[in-house]
């Protein structure tokens, strides 16, 4: 009879061990599946990531590169606008000049006619100039 009693808790032991292992198997099989879809996972995950970033990056560098080209016109129209603000003011104090020479400027007496008729004509013609210059420099840029 002993030795029936120790047979028999051999058996269920040996059954109980099985049984253990066999659970043992199945968690591990478990956790492998449930790491593996996890790897996937981060895998995609990080796959997508990267994406984005390359995205992100390419849509950056082409808003400050438009930004910059943006500064660049900016700045060309700035000195531009100035340009023309010099030339107009240079313009309208020559053509301030040429008009207080035409107002007060008379020649001695005794002059010979060919000199007053040439003194008249470049009055006229940097009147004329001087007019068309800054004419141009208020209404050709805008």
């Amino acid at each position: 009879q002993t030795k029936r009693l120790w047979t028999a808790d051999w058996a269920e032991a040996s059954v109980r061990h099985g049984e253990t292992t066999l659970q043992a198997a199945q968690h591990h099989s478990e956790g492998q599946a449930m790491s593996t879809a996890s790897y996937y996972q981060a895998e995609k995950l990080a796959s997508q990531g990267i994406k984005l970033a390359r995205d992100q990056d390419s849509r950056s560098y082409e808003m400050a590169w438009r930004a910059e080209v943006r500064e660049s016109l900016r700045d060309e129209l700035g000195n531009q606008n100035n340009r023309f603000n010099i030339i107009m003011l240079c313009d309208t104090v020559c053509l301030g000049c040429v008009f207080t020479l035409v107002a007060d400027g008379s020649p001695p007496v005794g002059t010979p006619a060919y000199v007053i008729n040439a003194y008249v004509f470049c009055l006229g013609v940097s009147i004329m100039l001087f007019s068309i210059s800054l004419w141009g420099s208020i209404f050709a840029p805008r």
